[in-house]
């Protein structure tokens, strides 16, 4: 029952850090150009405006992302309460995996680049 507990909290962190990372870029984005820190593309960093919109985007898909996977991501888990090590860890294993791969990283590009692409120009100004 440890393992399956010690899972069950690895599975719910990824949505809790989308929550938390996501919120943290709407109330306080990263500076311009902060390479370390926050949604960075050859798009976002074309300029100082494409930035901020990138990061508040960025944000807005984190937090409404983190909140909506969070019950799906920790469901498959109650079906394997009681269940081997084995089976629990494949089983974390894989919804983590799906979490990071494609809420974290397919989805959020997409929304992200889709967005600054219907607003911005390619040399990053508005369009009109």
């Amino acid at each position: 029952m440890g393992g399956w507990i010690f899972m069950f909290c690895m599975v719910i962190l990824t949505p809790m850090l989308m929550i938390y990372i996501g919120k943290r870029h709407i109330d306080r984005p990263p500076k311009v150009g902060k390479k370390f820190y926050g949604y960075y593309s050859k798009m976002s960093i074309k300029s100082d405006d494409t930035w901020n919109y990138a990061q508040k985007i960025f944000g807005q898909t984190w937090y409404q992302l983190g909140k909506s996977i969070i019950i799906p991501s920790v469901l498959p888990m109650f079906f394997v309460i009681g269940k081997s090590d084995y089976v629990v860890g494949v089983t974390a294993s894989v919804v983590i995996f799906l979490q990071q791969m494609v809420f974290m990283l397919f989805i959020t590009f997409y929304k992200v680049e889709k967005s600054l692409r219907e607003t911005f120009n390619k040399d990053g100004s508005f369009k009109t």
